[in-house]
């Protein structure tokens, strides 16, 4: 099977759902089969349960007939209604939240393996936004859903047409042509918002950075000093309103459609109960069957409608999902790979060179530099001469597009990253605070000596701050403001 065709994408969806929540995967499809074959079986009843009565009545007769139909209807009746209540609250505790939370872990886990240069590609964060947004949107778990209530209205659809057919030829073909346009609008509908959601991606992304700026302490007090904050609020705005005035547009379109296929609809059920009406009048069907079917035509119809629109939905949302399993399959970064670094002598640069992804002008070029063992290198320079990308290609973040770094005289890219990250400490320029207890923050690095409280308390000593930790209450306190932690 191709990978990431549509039958490869429809595929990944059931394994996923199926693996996450397997009891509510199967006591929904039983749930479909018995609420898909209802509207024939209650056509069935209602048929049989008025024709008996008319001949119970008309010939004095038992009624036995008619309590063994009004039982079967109760019965039929019961049993989907039960049904729907164990489903929906299997549907939103399995489902849904386990499928999400098994799709989040994944998202999460693939950011962690790729490769960091990735993360200065517009292309890769337009990506990385949508399938974000496939998670937000639950659109896999809402696939899944929706390719379950196709099933569904699939088989309803066959059931009563085959009924019908039993009935009289023509009721199915009158029923069936009132929907053709309807189904038509549905599916190019599905390709059109799909088409606007990729087409919007990147202004969605930049809505996304300037509501960051609002919602960041740090940009919102610069703005808020600094007397922007209006102007990067009309900008947004503006933006928003761009945003919106596209979706609005394709939306007007669509319900204007939409109104002229339910005209359709309507003019061919009117045909159909007038059609049936006749059928009766000339004795072809009974009164029964003409009673059942003025609402098996309602049925009928709505399931054809509900067939179609979820067609055209579902489309979308496999669209929507191959992206996210895009994303997924993106090339990773092996960090365990490779022989351990050995820092015993000096790390070199030779004739190192690089360019970010989209620039037109070298970052570093040409760029001979050697630390020795025990030395200190201090590199001066101004914003954007390339001191923070020299930092990163040293630790093998960023691969060099010309040159190479090495360890001891072996090349970075040979080595293993964790290795090499053992090892090393850095502070980047823009740091991360994390909102974590103290004892976290220490042997973040080094999970393994969380509870190493004599290494804690070295590092706390070594950095003069093992009786101020002490102070504010030990090294499980919390860190962090934002959840009522301290600050140093």
């Amino acid at each position: 099977m191709k990978k990431n065709s549509f039958i490869y994408v429809i595929c990944k969806i059931i394994k996923i759902i199926a693996q996450s929540a397997p009891i509510s995967v199967a006591v929904l499809f039983l749930y479909s089969i018995v609420n898909a074959l209802t509207p024939a079986l209650l056509n069935i009843a209602v048929a049989g349960m008025i024709d008996s009565i008319i001949a119970a009545v008309s010939s004095s007769i038992e009624y036995k007939n008619v309590i063994a139909f009004a039982v079967f209807y109760a019965v039929i009746y019961v049993l989907r209604d039960f049904m729907l209540l164990a489903t929906s609250i299997l549907e939103n505790t399995g489902i849904y939240e386990k499928s999400l939370n098994a799709l989040k872990r994944d998202f999460y886990i693939k950011m962690t393996k790729i490769a960091p240069v990735e993360f200065e590609k517009p292309s890769f964060l337009d990506q990385r936004l949508r399938a974000e947004q496939t998670i937000q949107d639950e659109v896999i778990p809402a696939a899944f859903h929706r390719l379950i209530n196709i099933v569904c209205s699939g088989l309803t659809i066959v059931s009563i047409a085959v009924l019908l057919f039993g009935y009289q030829k023509i009721l199915v073909v009158s029923m069936l042509i009132s929907v053709i346009p309807y189904g038509i609008t549905r599916v190019l509908r599905g390709k059109s918002f799909f088409s606007l959601k990729n087409t919007q991606v990147h202004k969605n992304r930049y809505l996304q950075y300037l509501w960051k700026l609002f919602s960041d302490k740090k940009t919102a007090k610069e703005m808020r000093v600094m007397g922007f904050d209006k102007t990067m609020a009309q900008k947004w705005n503006s933006v928003n309103r761009e945003v919106n005035e596209e979706v609005w547009q394709l939306t007007r379109k669509d319900n204007k459609n939409l109104f002229f296929c339910n005209i359709l609809c309507m003019c061919g059920y009117l045909f159909s109960i007038l059609l049936i009406i006749y059928l009766t009048l000339e004795e072809v069907l009974s009164i029964g069957i003409l009673g059942a079917c003025i609402n098996t035509f309602i049925s009928l119809q709505d399931s054809v409608k509900r067939f179609l629109d979820d067609i055209g939905a579902w489309v979308e949302e496999i669209e929507d999902a191959k992206i996210y399993f895009d994303f997924l399959d993106k090339p990773e970064r092996d960090e365990e790979r490779g022989e351990d670094a050995s820092l015993e002598n000096a790390i070199r640069l030779r004739d190192v060179s690089f360019t970010y992804p989209c620039a037109d002008k070298k970052a570093l070029d040409c760029v001979n530099l050697e630390i020795k063992k025990n030395e200190t290198v201090v590199v001066l320079g101004q914003n954007g001469s390339g001191k923070s990308t020299l930092s990163k290609l040293i630790l093998g973040m960023y691969v060099p597009e010309q040159g190479e770094v090495l360890y001891d005289g072996k090349s970075v890219l040979s080595l293993n990253y964790q290795s090499i990250y053992s090892n090393i400490a850095v502070m980047m320029q823009n740091y991360g605070k994390y909102n974590l207890s103290i004892r976290e923050n220490i042997a973040i690095s080094d999970l393994d000596k969380l509870n190493a409280n004599d290494r804690i308390q070295e590092v706390l000593k070594f950095v003069g701050m093992e009786e101020e930790v002490r102070r504010k209450g030990g090294y499980d306190t919390e860190m962090g403001r934002e959840f009522n932690g301290v600050e140093f």
